[in-house]
């Protein structure tokens, strides 16, 4: 979790402090091995945080960037850092770790600057949660409004036929009817789909056309006559024309989705489920990992057994639920375990005997503390 000459710290413990915080597992990861980086490997900034005199945020910007670095860079930049923390900014710091790495480990950073290569890469992160700041903004920044976020390192000369390509396309774009209003960062976004499209729908390529499989409700309480439906397997609530505009887009493939009643009771011979009761773990999961505080999604999640198969348990509906794999191995080896009472609602203990409920629409509460 931190860097080298910092105590190890159990998985699973880190897993039980999410809860207790509301926070999701990466996030609640995060945080954990910040402060034990900072704790272990930075104290004159730790020193800092304990005495007020710098913000937490601040010292978890340096805790992130030096969990790399060996204990004599470290603590170099440590006692570079911690007396102008207050004033300094994210770029300053990044600076100066990357002159230890140079000063205290010169082979490794000309081998890691020839190996740079190797960290190129594209992450499309299909289950961003939303961003919770200060500024409202940021609202409507998250997978529950239709949205993903796509981060790429590349090339230099690839990057540039990007940018080109999108550029270009933008343009076209701007001439289209259908995108009359669109910002630019809007018509470039849409680019990147353009592109991706321009693979997948040629039938002289390996690429897969787009296959639209949605589960939507147009009639849940609060969205009847707002304009907006709920896409269960997207996590996403978008305005109807937004569906239209997935479903025209040129190579989709639109598939028809049977009817799936949450409430019936669905049985499956040998231990792994049916695609339909994958499905239906699904829906009653209400679109994330059943575990407290999860943001997950569950269409992403494994479907376990909640009595173990091995001792019994069967491949029924109310004994299937969706947790990721983090959380699956949580309840296999961490000493959890969890019942559906009814469904949708799941009924978490811990090892340290704190419960929890976690609810169909993804809310939770601690219900107590008993003896484990």
């Amino acid at each position: 979790m931190a860097g080298e000459g910092a105590v190890a710290v159990s998985e699973f413990a880190v897993m039980e402090l999410g809860p207790v915080l509301g926070m999701s597992l990466g996030s609640v990861r995060r945080l954990a091995g910040d402060v034990v980086e900072l704790a272990h490997r930075l104290p004159r900034t730790w020193a800092r945080v304990l005495d007020y005199s710098v913000e937490g945020w601040r010292a978890r910007q340096v805790a992130d960037l030096t969990k790399k670095l060996s204990p004599e860079a470290v603590d170099w930049v440590d006692a570079q850092v911690a007396p102008v923390l207050h004033q300094r900014g994210r770029v300053t710091i990044s600076r100066l770790v990357e002159k230890a790495f140079a000063l205290f480990d010169p082979e490794a950073a000309a081998l890691a600057a020839e190996e740079k290569a190797d960290q190129f890469g594209v992450e499309v992160d299909l289950d961003a949660p939303m961003l919770f700041t200060e500024d409202p903004a940021n609202l409507g920044d998250g997978a529950a409004t239709g949205h993903a976020h796509v981060e790429a390192t590349m090339d230099l000369a690839d990057a540039t036929d990007l940018e080109n390509a999108v550029s270009a396309i933008a343009r076209d774009l701007g001439n289209d009817d259908r995108y009359t209003g669109w910002s630019l960062g809007r018509r470039r976004a849409k680019a990147l789909g353009e592109l991706a499209r321009g693979y997948t729908a040629s039938a002289e390529t390996s690429g897969t056309a787009r296959v639209l499989h949605l589960y939507c409700h147009v009639d849940q309480g609060d969205l009847r006559g707002s304009g907006l439906v709920s896409v269960d397997n997207y996590g996403a609530i978008v305005p109807l024309e937004r569906v239209d505009e997935w479903a025209m887009a040129p190579g989709t493939v639109v598939c028809p989705v049977k009817v799936i009643d949450l409430n019936t009771e669905i049985s499956h011979e040998g231990y792994s489920p049916s695609s339909t009761q994958h499905e239906q773990a699904a829906l009653i999961a209400g679109g994330t990992c059943v575990y407290p505080g999860c943001t997950r999604s569950a269409w992403l999640a494994d479907t376990e057994h909640l009595e173990a198969y091995d001792d019994g348990g069967s491949t029924t509906t109310t004994n299937l639920a969706k947790t990721c794999r983090s959380h699956h191995r949580l309840k296999t080896f961490g000493g959890w375990t969890y019942t559906q009472p009814t469904p949708g609602t799941f009924i978490w203990r811990s090892p340290l005997g704190i419960e929890y409920a976690r609810y169909p629409d993804g809310t939770y509460e601690q219900l107590g503390l008993y003896a484990a």
